[in-house]
């Protein structure tokens, strides 16, 4: 029989959970596709990567596609051969049944060694990182080639874009990870060993718990949890994986099977009445927090967008650039009425989204937000723009986070464990949801604001389209404030 050869990324699914590597072999159709916002990440990285590139002009690319692997080897073999090449993009090397192409190999000058360089989007090292270069390391080496330094690549998120021409030498930073890489050499055989023996065998069988999102929810977790109970154990909130092992020691599969007096947080014991009750839990303290419905409240929320490559002048890798708000306000006659903005994607939209959203929001009367995020987007404003800096604190001070009210003093079993605004709207307001929209999450919205500044290829009717779409979801945001605080008042009555 022939034997499954690994790949870098394999190895690293291997890293997380050995079931996940093997559906990647053998059924990897049964994988969930990414979303549009995770689909944005990897297409970011892919740029990124290639932007890499520019810190080394005299570099060579190695052109072959990852289904001509073989012929990416044999051209590594004759650019490695050949010393007057300095820098390799994209070598291919096959080894101990792992194929991989390493994003940068730079020549150490007078020697036979090699400097490994990987590029990654993020902000800083991270330990899952050492991982990947340490299955690099070990199959490189084997092809003797040998290396000096094991380094990463990744984004200063300190630094400043002028506006006109990205400075690779102060935008990327390395690092060097060789003696971290270095430690991991046993580890890294002993786990290549038994990663070709899972690959090889038959699907292990491993339960869905903590595991399956750390460091990255893994693709195959809604098939893995396709027949778990109602009211899953998974769904107590922060719930750990020795909690779950604990748990699952004792047959406990479904909230509902939690013994009486088993140690729980806060949280998760409120989470554990409501199901077992199959009720709503409510604080005694609901009605003593709740806001005051007077004509003066308002409903707002922000949408941002975070690139990271810089588009505007002085911004910084992955700064969140505020291009959207709407807000619901109560009028005096106590009908609800709706107000948005919606930047121009042809220039830098902070400006305007401050301005417009100080000379809507008045100076009185409460701003209701869910969560503490708008209150972030308000203090960069602040220091972005001093001069209006007094009304946009006078605007932060007046907000009240219903988000905090709900998770500390509600619970309904149809949460499932989530206090997401996505997950309380339809448990509270039924006939009002997300489901009729277009865009139905936030990372959606981000990436359609994104299109819109960055594709030039867009017409008039998709941009006319996605423009409806973002005012569409906004204004679902704000008005399931509205409905939610509502309900809650109605509750605590």
């Amino acid at each position: 029989m022939q034997r499954n050869t690994l790949s870098k990324s394999r190895y690293t699914d291997g890293l997380q959970c050995a079931k996940r590597l093997w559906l990647g072999i053998h059924e990897r159709q049964l994988a969930t596709p990414p979303s549009e916002g995770q689909q944005a990440i990897f297409d970011a990285g892919t740029r990124i990567g290639e932007l890499a590139r520019g810190r080394w002009p005299e570099g060579v690319l190695v052109e072959e596609d990852y289904w001509q692997h073989d012929a990416s080897v044999s051209a590594t073999e004759s650019l490695i051969a050949d010393p007057s090449i300095e820098v390799i993009f994209e070598a291919g090397f096959t080894e101990l049944d792992v194929r991989i192409r390493s994003d940068v190999m730079i020549r150490v000058p007078d020697t036979q060694l090699w400097d490994l360089v990987e590029v990654k989007s993020s902000t800083s090292p991270k330990p899952q990182y050492d991982d990947d270069i340490a299955i690099q390391a070990l199959v490189i080496e084997t092809a003797g080639v040998r290396l000096r330094k094991k380094m990463v690549l990744v984004i200063d998120n300190s630094y400043v874009f002028d506006g006109v021409e990205l400075d690779l030498q102060n935008y990327l930073s390395l690092h060097d990870r060789t003696s971290k890489v270095d430690a991991k050499e046993q580890e890294t055989r002993e786990s290549l060993d038994r990663f070709h023996k899972v690959a090889n065998g038959d699907v292990p069988d491993i339960e869905p718990s903590p595991h399956c999102r750390q460091p990255y929810l893994c693709s195959f977790w809604d098939y893995c949890t396709a027949e778990v109970p109602k009211n899953w154990i998974m769904e107590l909130p922060r719930i750990g994986t020795k909690t779950v092992a604990e748990l699952r020691s004792q047959g406990v599969e479904s909230i509902r099977g939690v013994p009486s007096g088993f140690p729980l947080t806060d949280q998760q014991a409120k989470v554990r009445t409501a199901v077992i009750t199959d009720d709503e839990w409510v604080s005694p303290e609901l009605n003593s927090v709740l806001i005051d419905e007077s004509p003066a409240n308002h409903f707002l929320d922000f949408e941002t967008f975070n690139p990271g490559i810089p588009i505007y002048e002085g911004t910084r890798p992955y700064e969140k650039i505020p291009f959207q708000w709407s807000c619901h306000s109560k009028t005096d006659q106590g009908a609800i009425d709706h107000t948005e903005f919606l930047a121009s994607p042809t220039s830098d939209p902070r400006r305007a989204f401050a301005e417009s959203l100080i000379a809507h929001i008045g100076v009185s009367g409460s701003v209701v937000v869910y969560s503490s995020f708008e209150k972030g987007v308000l203090t960069a404003l602040e220091n972005q723009f001093p001069d209006l800096g007094d009304e946009l604190r006078a605007i932060k001070e007046r907000l009240w986070d219903l988000l905090e009210v709900v998770r500390n003093n509600y619970y309904h079993p149809e949460f499932h464990g989530s206090y997401s605004i996505k997950a309380v709207l339809p448990a509270l307001v039924p006939e009002l949801a997300y489901d009729d929209l277009a865009l139905q999450a936030g990372d959606s919205a981000s990436v359609s604001f994104q299109n819109l500044v960055l594709d030039k290829t867009l017409d008039d009717d998709d941009k006319n389209r996605i423009e409806s779409e973002l005012k569409a979801y906004c204004a679902r945001d704000t008005l399931a404030m509205f409905k939610i605080l509502g309900r809650l008042t109605s509750i605590s009555a």
